[in-house]
């Protein structure tokens, strides 16, 4: 029976990091693999070669879960964010908002 379940242990954890390694959160991750949040937070604390293996994970696929969180959001038609902390529309209107001075802003 205990073979069994170690199996079993064995395939959720390589679902979950398969999901880890697609970008997707935690959260998304568990769901994927099949596993409760209880149970992941129950690893991560009980079992250190666990948290290390999803922290190393985490770390490096840190890009591709910035992007799968700008890709999935519903403001999609802003630029994926960067370091300067550029949102601008894109692409860049092509007309400019008169400012007269019956329009000027405050």
């Amino acid at each position: 029976m205990n073979e069994m379940s170690s199996l079993r242990q064995m395939k959720v954890v390589i679902r979950f990091v398969d999901a880890l390694a697609k970008g997707y959160n935690r959260r998304r991750a568990c769901k994927e693999a099949g596993l409760s949040r209880a149970t992941f937070y129950r690893w991560m604390q009980r079992k250190a070669e666990f948290r290390s293996m999803v922290l190393n994970y985490e770390r490096e696929f840190a890009d591709e879960r910035l992007y799968q969180t700008w890709y999935n959001h519903p403001f999609r038609g802003l630029r994926p964010p960067s370091q300067s902390g550029d949102n601008r529309p894109y692409p860049t209107p092509r007309f400019q908002v008169p400012h007269g001075p019956g329009l000027r802003r405050n």
